[in-house]
């Protein structure tokens, strides 16, 4: 795969390139990244669809479990002695306590009950995918 060059202009180039601009440049670590301010969404011409709402519906389970488990000294220390053990495992995949509760519990609620995922929102064409 061929590494495109920037020309000069852009290699100088951070920030908005106009005022009225969504998008911007930004140079880190000798690298350069771009970014967008989203729009508002239209709920008009996109409603909110029955997989949205079993998300919501998920957070609002995953959300309170989550603030009572840190209230409880003796389940907290267990679950900091687990987030640990994944993190040491997998590199540090999960990288704070809360985004790894989010995790486990939306991977546990997928599966299960009323809030399961439907499998037929997420075909994806894998003739896409990275070929060895």
């Amino acid at each position: 795969m061929q590494i495109l060059e920037f020309s000069p202009l852009f290699k100088t180039i951070v920030g908005k390139m106009s005022q009225l601009s969504d998008w911007w440049i930004i140079r880190r670590y000798k690298k350069f990244f771009t970014g967008h301010k989203n729009r508002p969404r239209n709920y008009k011409n996109n409603p909110v669809t029955a997989e949205e709402r079993k998300t919501h519906e998920r957070m609002k389970r995953i959300v309170p479990a989550y603030r009572a488990l840190k209230s409880d000294p003796e389940q907290w220390a267990a679950f900091l002695a687990e987030f640990k053990a994944q993190r040491r495992k997998k590199h540090g995949i999960e990288s704070n306590p809360y985004a790894y509760f989010v995790h486990r519990e939306m991977e546990r609620l997928k599966k299960e009950g009323d809030l399961a995922a439907d499998p037929s929102q997420y075909i994806q064409d894998w003739s896409l995918k990275k070929r060895k």
